[in-house]
């Protein structure tokens, strides 16, 4: 058949199967795979932060509100979720299906916010990406609470971009992006460059402001529940603030500077700019490292495994279709390159001279595109402005912490989506196009073979993982997670064809645990002391926070369950996370019971080595131990991992 023919024959079935009917399809398929996983490869309940927020939530609505604290986030979900299990029942349940129920809405916004700004091919091509991406897809199955508020975000999206839209368009995105920020706070971050796009479209100032008017005073509409429980229960209309979580990761710190940022996390006195006034130096480092590489590292995988690449398993080639994307937006000419170069190599100075290229190269990258894109913001398509302003503006305020999952950068990574799908559908057969000999024909193809190559190797990766997520996670740690690369995910494919491989799936040791638990006297009036909070879930009693690395080295096993010897830092720690949370360490209660786990290096903090009581407490590995309190009553080892569980009985 000739050219003539075959592109006759693909009219004919175009007309027969749109590509908005095809993207439909995909997110039906999309549902209905990640129900099997949710609902059958996923019967315990093992993320932490899932069950702390139930836990929040509880104590929100049944308990003392005033004594609950939440480290960086809202209390809507926790109050939604509390509400929804009294009502319904089962909460693991209830978390799975608004999980699932918002990747799959994700998935199919994800195509008409990327149509609004370009054909079907590209809005395909982007959903696509959207559907083999790893992180997405095991958020997608997990109890948690990260996805509803990126749903909320990516329909306020699709508002805003809208080819023609009203007053009622932007509304709606006002208003759906405040009650997001009820739920996660990095809807606040979106607010800001949504706002700066309504101010300088190409309209008359005055539409600008009106609009921009009307869309934060609906956003303070959609976040005003909020606003309006902070003040009445804490006193303050945003009650969280980062120092406990740069406490935690920030990479450089000194000691004076970690003894203050803890004093005033004490005293409820920090925030960012007393942060910064702490030491500038200190906090910049910091901020430049989170910026250029750790928080960035995310996005492109610098040989990291926790990362949201368009590429997971592959380190650093993502970068080539986002930029390549970038460069064909921006239309960049030779005077351009002049203008780039010049960026590049005062970039490189500043770099060389106060940096560290190992930390900051990324800066070399990305610095060289900023001056071209203020040069002509003005051509380029509203729409597309507002994604590199999202982009910019989201990565440049979250850099302020550094980051430990790349789900945080979701709000934004639909621009690295934008730009990669743009590449690989326009810019690439046009550069193929150039090549000598390169037909039409012959650049299509390459570009389809690319993609598919791109989506086989996202849908190992996300196999792989979730495979590690769902049935290893009791067993292992993030470095043994680190070593997933292309040979073990080509492995695991092999290895899933034998059908006499028998797995436990992840949590099954907090299930055991913690429903021979429940089946002791008065356990839902007793306290258990533990690392994970599922523990408790499951056996239906209070529950006493502890990394199991708090304490001094010197103690004895009552001092630490007791936390006579715990530092104040750790005290507050542990009460935050307790359920009931004891915000102001109002009550001091001795656990009835205490579950030690093994812990592996990769667990253990690196800011606290050998200085507590881990290792006093691994005679409770062995029951059998002289040295173990007279008054711990071993109860029962875990038949999956290495746990042991205590009973406290009171000291004669």
């Amino acid at each position: 058949m000739n050219s003539k023919g075959q592109d006759v024959q693909r009219l004919e079935f175009a007309k027969r199967i749109s590509v908005k009917k095809i993207s439909i399809f995909i997110t039906i398929a999309y549902f209905i795979i990640f129900s099997y996983i949710a609902f059958f490869h996923h019967p315990f309940w093992f993320e932490p932060e899932g069950v702390m927020y139930l836990n929040w939530g509880n104590d929100l609505v049944f308990g003392d509100a005033s004594e609950v604290y939440i480290p960086d986030s809202p209390v809507g979900w926790p109050i939604i979720h509390s509400v929804l299990s009294d009502y319904f029942g089962d909460a693991f349940v209830i978390g799975k299906t608004v999980a699932l129920l918002s990747a799959t809405g994700i998935i199919l916004t994800s195509f008409y916010v990327i149509r609004n700004l370009f054909g079907d091919k590209i809005a395909l091509v982007g959903q696509l990406f959207f559907v083999v991406n790893p992180r997405l897809n095991v958020l997608s199955v997990e109890a948690m609470n990260e996805l509803l508020p990126i749903f909320l975000i990516m329909i306020s999206f699709y508002f805003i971009t809208k080819k023609t839209w009203s007053s009622k368009d932007i509304i709606i995105s006002g208003l759906l992006l405040g009650i997001s920020a009820t739920i996660r706070f990095q809807a606040i971050i979106v607010m800001i460059p949504v706002l700066l796009f309504l101010v300088i479209k190409k309209k008359p100032m005055m539409l600008n402001v009106k609009h921009g008017t009307i869309f934060l005073i609906l956003f303070i509409v959609g976040i005003s529940p909020l606003l309006l429980y902070n003040f009445v229960t804490f006193d303050n209309l945003l009650e969280t603030d980062s120092s406990q979580y740069m406490i935690w990761f920030m990479k450089y710190q000194t000691p004076e500077w970690r003894e203050q940022m803890i004093e005033m996390e004490l005293s409820g006195e920090g925030g960012l700019l007393k942060t910064i006034g702490l030491d500038p130096q200190l906090f910049f480092k910091n901020y430049f490292f989170n910026l250029f590489f750790n928080n960035s590292s995310h996005l492109f995988n610098f040989n990291t495994f926790s990362n949201m690449s368009i590429i997971s398993l592959i380190p650093y080639v993502s970068i080539i279709p986002t930029i390549g994307g970038l460069g064909y937006i921006l239309k960049i000419n030779k005077n351009d390159l002049k203008i780039m170069f010049i960026s590049l190599i005062l970039s490189a100075i500043t770099i060389l001279t106060i940096g560290n290229i190992t930390e900051h190269f990324f800066a070399l990258i990305l610095i060289p595109f900023v001056p071209i894109f203020l040069k002509k913001i003005r051509k380029i398509d509203e729409n597309i402005t507002f994604f590199l302003i999202l982009a910019i503006v989201y990565l440049g305020i979250i850099s302020i912490v550094p980051l430990k999952g790349p789900y945080q950068l979701l709000p934004m990574w639909i621009t690295i989506v934008l730009l990669s799908s743009v590449f690989l559908v326009e810019t690439l057969p046009k550069i193929l196009n150039k090549i000598k000999n390169f037909n039409k024909n012959f650049s299509r193809n390459i570009v389809i073979i690319t993609i598919i190559l791109i989506i086989i190797l996202q849908i190992g990766f996300s196999y792989k993982l979730l495979d590690t997520v769902l049935y290893d996670w009791d067993r292992v740690f993030e470095k043994d997670v680190q070593k997933i690369n292309f040979k073990n995910v080509m492995n695991e494919f092999v290895n899933s064809l034998s059908m006499n491989k028998e797995r436990t799936p992840s949590g099954i040791t907090y299930y055991e645990i913690g429903k021979e638990l429940a089946k002791q006297p008065n356990i839902e009036n007793s306290h258990v002391m533990a690392k994970f909070p599922a523990y408790s879930y499951y056996a239906g009693s209070k529950y006493i926070h502890t990394h199991l690395q708090e304490g001094n080295k010197n103690g004895t096993i009552m001092d630490f369950v007791t936390k006579e010897n715990w530092t104040d830092i750790d005290k507050y720690n542990s009460n935050m996370f307790s359920h009931p949370n004891n915000r102001f360490n109002t009550v001091n209660v001795t656990p009835d019971y205490f579950i030690f786990e093994e812990q592996q290096p990769g667990q253990i903090h690196r800011l606290r080595g050998e200085t507590t009581q881990l290792n006093n407490l691994k005679i409770l590995l062995d029951p059998e131990n002289p040295n173990i309190p007279t008054n711990f009553q071993f109860l029962f080892k875990s038949n999956y991992t290495n746990t042991t569980v205590y009973k406290i009985n009171p000291l004669k």
